[in-house]
């Protein structure tokens, strides 16, 4: 027996109602708990929004109260917009935004006046286009000058800092025993996240925003930022080939047990603190803006290290393991490290490159310059001794 048109209507709109109705007492329900969590965890993040909730109620009867509103009439909406601004979370930043809006409020009052006198001076004709002139022109130079006189915060300053910390973060990265922090199944203090999911996008965004500013303190007019979006590059390219080093010293296999006590896990070690080490220098070097030569021995260290693993993959090395799985794994250890190596000298050709474009200062660090190419000089001559007689084992 078929169903009339009518019940069905009636049917299908009740199903849709109860739908309806579900859904919000669930979205109510959802509300109330993310609600009492709130509270739970910081109850002065609910008790912020009844205050905020009361001031907004309290400005509203401007409006919505007749006596008050024949006083003020619809300029009482600035009220709530007012307190929409100013409200903030702490009591020194409510103050410090209301004296500012209260300050900016005063000067674009005068500068209006001043303006409208000036534009009734032409005649009515001429008026309404300077007004629009004025008002343009007033609004832009205000928020300008006050942009950079008042407490600038520089895009390219910034920057600066960001490229300088992702280096110094992926070194003391490296810096740390990958092979003890495997077996021990401990963490890494530092995290590559950061340098490998969010940065790429905010320094090119900084970059972009530091081309429009002025030349401001040791950055110049052209100052090369490019060349900083070079340098954070490749030290992503580098992280994402630590992060594959470390999730492949973290498989819990027999292959990577293999690694553990070898020849391989020596200069593995090494090549790894050289690296994070050079990093380091390149990154306080950045952050000084100085023409530093405390990262070559370190550089010289690194080609040492890697000069080391190559030999030992030319070697017979490899007879020692008779399970193939153990020999792809250590291979693919040293074949990563060497890559690491080759990304950390690509990175401080980059910084040498702006040192030489931003003109860094010529400045040893801690008046050790003497020393450092004391340093330089041996380090470059166990380097050609390499390639002349390549060392096997440390």
């Amino acid at each position: 027996m078929e169903m009339e048109p009518r019940n069905l209507e009636k049917v299908s709109f009740s199903v849709w109602l109860k739908g309806i109705l579900s859904k919000s007492l669930a979205k109510t329900h959802e509300i109330a708990r993310e609600t009492t969590k709130i509270a739970k965890d910081d109850p002065r993040r609910l008790i912020h929004s009844l205050k905020f909730g009361l001031a907004i109620t309290l400005v509203s009867l401007f409006y919505y109260f007749q006596p008050l509103y024949n006083s003020f009439g619809v300029s009482a909406m600035w009220a709530v917009m007012t307190v929409v601004v100013v409200f903030e979370f702490s009591v020194g930043a409510t103050l410090g935004k209301g004296l500012n809006r209260g300050l900016a409020t005063m000067v674009a009052g005068a500068l209006g006046l001043g303006a409208h006198h000036l534009a009734s001076l032409t005649g009515k004709t001429s008026e309404p286009i300077l007004i629009g002139l004025f008002v343009f022109l007033q609004g832009a130079s205000a928020c300008v000058v006050v942009s950079i006189f008042i407490c600038p915060v520089w895009a390219g300053e910034d920057l600066h800092k960001l490229i300088a910390k992702n280096m110094k973060k992926l070194g003391s990265f490296l810096e740390d025993d990958f092979f003890r922090t495997s077996e021990n199944g401990e963490q890494s203090p530092v995290s590559l996240s950061s340098i490998l999911v969010d940065s790429k996008s905010t320094e090119e965004n900084l970059a972009n925003f530091a081309r429009w500013e002025p030349g401001h303190g040791q950055f110049m007019y052209r100052h090369p930022w490019k060349q900083y979006l070079k340098i954070g590059n490749l030290t992503r390219q580098c992280a994402c080939k630590v992060e594959a080093l470390t999730g492949c010293l973290n498989s819990k296999t027999e292959a990577t047990q293999g690694i553990r006590g070898t020849i391989i896990e020596e200069a593995s070690s090494r090549m790894s603190s050289e690296c994070g080490k050079a990093l380091k220098e390149l990154a306080w070097a950045i952050e000084k803006m100085i023409r530093s030569s405390s990262s070559d021995p370190h550089i010289a260290n690194l080609k040492i290290a890697s000069l080391n693993l190559k030999s030992l993959l030319k070697s017979g090395f490899w007879k020692e393991y008779s399970n193939l799985l153990q020999l792809i794994q250590v291979a693919g250890v040293a074949s990563l490290l060497i890559d690491i190596g080759d990304s950390v000298e690509n990175i401080a050709d980059a910084v040498s490159e702006l040192s030489f474009l931003a003109k860094f200062k010529c400045k040893e660090s801690n008046g050790a310059g003497a020393e450092v190419e004391n340093q330089n000089n041996n380090s470059f001559r166990q380097v050609g001794l390499m390639f002349e007689n390549p060392i096997v084992s440390n």
